[in-house]
């Protein structure tokens, strides 16, 4: 159905994944390559809609509202469980008829035919398995499955794999625009974690996806250049790990084990990447006046100290930001410096530069500056972490973890399983 969703039909199960249908994602950085098919009156053949998590690519609300509400009242939704519950009450708003939160490593029935076990991934992501008589299909989108340890993890909880489906080139920022090899060393990593997930979880068949996207604004569409085409990639799996691609274009329908012509699949999506990147960006970035900005600094350090109360141990916190189309009375850059008490000018060394509408996006969304480091509408100059770190309370709080006392103890248990993932990585790669 287009970048990282598909419709999963088995009798009464009629199960789509992460439907993202139309517009742009992460702030206008991200466009499809090919547009979907589906439609929202097409939502009227669904039974379940799975989102794997809340990067809009995967959730999409314009898209959710656009289903017919009769449509809406006959569909259950399936997602991990979560501590902020968002993504469940938005569907409890729009009156679906079930909301059901699947629990880590569970296998949950959906009909007699078919059951379904979703694992949670360092508390935001998830992968899903669909299991029926016939196969096992998994969905592992833009889970992190690059060692063997975590591999086989996933590969002792599913059980054998008929069908892969995982994403195949980078999906964040890889480095400035004069830093191409970088993106290229990225590029090069997805393919050795499809490598470790074909290795140990021995699908019959890969369908690479979640990687159906191209870099639209003018900030960030260098980022295309290395980016992987999924033709190349599909040859790997061919040629250098013996697996079997699939490529599925929107549209196409693949009963499983089925022959398909994949290298014409592929083909249509190299004609129409290759046409959206001779057309250049499609959008236009609007300047923001510093007044506004200014209120929205105020608002964001003011939610800021209301939803984690313990950021006034930490005064020191601050980031400086050049805006990239403002300037200041002798023609430079204008720069701010954002801190607890507020954001005024500085001429310290810049963090990173950013577009002011960036910069707006940050402040006033609690996942902007998540989604800013996703669609690279940003220029480091070798400190952009900071950057980062500082609006990283705002982040957790919007997921339910708050800096504050009575949260401490959830703050705790989920430092440290994102330690032990990464210790566990670390250990399984050396």
């Amino acid at each position: 159905m287009g970048h990282a969703s598909f419709v999963y039909r088995n009798a009464d199960v009629n199960l789509i994944c992460d439907p993202w249908l139309s517009g742009t994602a992460f702030n206008r950085g991200w466009r499809q390559i090919s547009e979907p098919r589906f439609r929202p009156e097409d939502f009227a053949s669904i039974s379940h809609i799975w989102f794997s998590h809340q990067h809009p690519d995967h959730f999409y609300p314009p898209d959710l509202r656009r289903i017919p509400p009769e449509v809406r009242a006959r569909i259950t939704i399936l997602y991990h469980h979560t501590i902020d519950k968002k993504v469940v009450r938005f569907c409890q708003s729009l009156g679906f008829k079930e909301q059901i939160e699947l629990r880590d490593r569970r296998w949950r029935e959906l009909s007699p035919d078919v059951k379904v076990l979703c694992g949670t991934w360092f508390d935001r992501d998830s992968w899903l398995a669909i299991r029926s008589e016939t196969s096992t299909v998994l969905n592992l989108n833009d889970c992190v499955v690059d060692s063997d340890h975590l591999a086989k993890q996933i590969a002792r909880a599913v059980g054998p794999v008929d069908v892969l489906l995982t994403q195949f080139s980078y999906a964040e920022f890889q480095g400035n625009a004069d830093d191409p090899l970088r993106q290229r060393a990225s590029a090069a990593e997805k393919l050795r974690r499809i490598a470790i997930q074909v290795r140990n979880l021995h699908p019959r068949f890969t369908i690479p996806f979640a990687s159906y996207v191209y870099w639209c604004h003018p900030e960030n569409f260098y980022m295309n250049a290395e980016m992987n085409r999924v033709d190349r990639v599909a040859a790997f799996l061919e040629r250098e790990l013996g697996a079997r691609a699939v490529v599925l274009y929107p549209g196409e329908i693949w009963p499983i084990g089925s022959e398909h012509d994949s290298i014409a699949s592929a083909e249509r999506y190299r004609i129409d990447l290759e046409a959206k990147l001779a057309a250049g960006p499609t959008e236009v970035p609007a300047g923001i006046p510093r007044e506004t900005l200014d209120r929205a600094a105020v608002a964001f350090v003011d939610r800021q100290a209301r939803n984690n109360s313990l950021l006034a141990y930490f005064p020191r916190r601050s980031t400086v930001v050049e805006l990239s189309d403002v300037l200041r009375a002798d023609g430079r850059p204008l720069r701010l410096i954002l801190d607890m008490s507020g954001m005024r000018e500085t001429r310290e060394p810049a963090d990173i530069t950013m577009h002011s509408e960036s910069l707006l996006f940050c402040l006033r969304a609690p996942w902007g500056s998540n989604a800013l480091h996703v669609n690279a509408r940003f220029t480091s100059h070798g400190s952009h972490d900071r950057f980062f770190d500082f609006f990283k309370p705002t982040d957790w709080a919007d997921h339910g973890y708050a800096l504050e006392p009575k949260r401490i103890p959830l703050l705790v248990r989920a430092a440290a399983r994102r330690a032990d993932n990464v210790v566990r990585r670390k250990l399984a790669r050396a």
